[in-house]
């Protein structure tokens, strides 16, 4: 293998790829870059224990000729040495492979050769059977992404709970995430055919899905099949394992009834949360009482034991039902609830002191939020 190739495509294709590179593996395959060219351009290609990620770069762009390829082949090349190099050549790179995979790459009057490996040794791309395909433009994927994925489970006791579960019902589109003691589920239509199925996606997948793509103005196809999924935009290929746990099935968990139902100023709401866990954070799980002073005042309060204490009342825009009512909740939890809401008021809704705060929009049913309650 050999070519030229223009610098700054060509690192930014190689430091995006190399990211998803497990360092700590004992295959060596896994921990390696492959680069291969041949006349249409070059693919650089990099894999984990659940993400396949692929970007092609055309030898022609817009702005003319980035890649001349000389001689067709491909290599695997450890990134540790290789992705710091191209951070420091100066210009345009010229990179020739010989029978022994030694790698020459030369800048302006930089030579640096590095030891590779045969290419063969490398996982084959997931091969995805009866699929199904949707195109849905990049900045409702993002909201669906972000609006989701922080409520994911970090422990691997039930794999089902460490991805994000979506629902596909012909032109309806359902993102479920939960960790068991808060959930959140969002609802939304979408453009594309219509389609019927249930994935659940590894969260890493969908946060490097977000990175791929933050910046894309565009329409990005998916992929699904029994085992994997596949995110496709521009010269961008992410293959992911699917979950294959099962899922639970969230609608037994969500209260019916209601106690008591408060409207507040989301901004205003956050601030007083985000207060709260200042001294919160000395506990476990960031403990914030909660309690409904009238039509019109809620009080919230933090105890830190030796610490100290911190108390707010907040006015409210309205409480119907309940106002006698307290409850403990995770204060982290609820912080980062209301900051993947866009909606300037919300909907509190209370059931009992130890069941389910449910929030909701004031309109509609665009998306719900639980969070438990904690014992005081």
């Amino acid at each position: 293998m050999e070519f030229n190739v223009n610098t700054t495509a060509f690192k930014n294709a190689v430091f995006s790829v190399s990211r998803i590179i497990q360092a700590k593996t004992a295959q060596s395959e896994l921990a390696s870059l492959k680069i291969s060219a041949d006349t249409e351009g070059i693919i650089i290609e990099a894999v984990n224990s659940v993400l396949t990620m692929k970007r092609f770069l055309p030898c022609m762009d817009n702005e003319g000729q980035i890649i001349h390829v000389i001689r067709s082949g491909s290599i695997l090349i450890s990134p540790a040495y290789f992705v710091e190099l191209l951070k420091k050549l100066p210009g345009k790179i010229h990179m020739k492979v010989n029978e022994n995979f030694q790698l020459k790459i030369e800048s302006e009057n930089i030579s640096t050769t590095l030891s590779g490996m045969d290419p063969s040794a490398f996982p084959n791309q997931p091969f995805l059977e009866q699929a199904t395909m949707i195109q849905i433009h990049t900045d409702t994927l993002r909201k669906v992404i972000e609006q989701t994925l922080f409520a994911v489970s970090h422990h691997d006791a039930n794999p089902a709970l460490t991805g994000v579960n979506w629902v596909f019902d012909k032109k309806k589109w359902y993102s479920i995430a939960t960790n068991s003691q808060r959930l959140v589920l969002t609802r939304q239509s979408h453009a594309g055919k219509e389609i019927n199925g249930s994935y659940t996606i590894p969260a890493k997948a969908l946060a490097e899905c977000l990175h791929c793509f933050k910046n894309d103005d565009k329409e990005i196809t998916i992929t699904f099949s029994n085992r994997f999924i596949l995110f496709q935009g521009g010269d961008i290929q992410l293959y992911s394992k699917l979950i294959t746990s099962s899922f639970p099935n969230v609608g037994k968990l969500i209260p019916a009834e209601t106690n008591t139902e408060i409207i507040v100023e989301t901004a205003e709401f956050l601030k007083g949360i985000d207060r709260m866990i200042l001294l919160a954070s000395s506990k476990k799980n960031h403990n914030v009482a909660m309690k409904v002073g009238g039509k019109k005042t809620i009080t919230l309060k933090s105890d830190a034991g030796e610490i100290g204490e911190i108390k707010e009342s907040q006015a409210v825009i309205q409480v119907a039902g309940d106002t006698d009512f307290h409850i403990i909740f995770d204060g982290e939890y609820m912080k980062q609830s209301l900051q993947a809401i866009e909606d300037t008021s919300i909907k509190l809704i209370l059931s009992g002191p130890y069941r389910p705060i449910r929030i909701e929009p004031l309109e509609g049913d665009s998306y719900l939020h639980l969070i438990s309650p904690l014992r005081g």
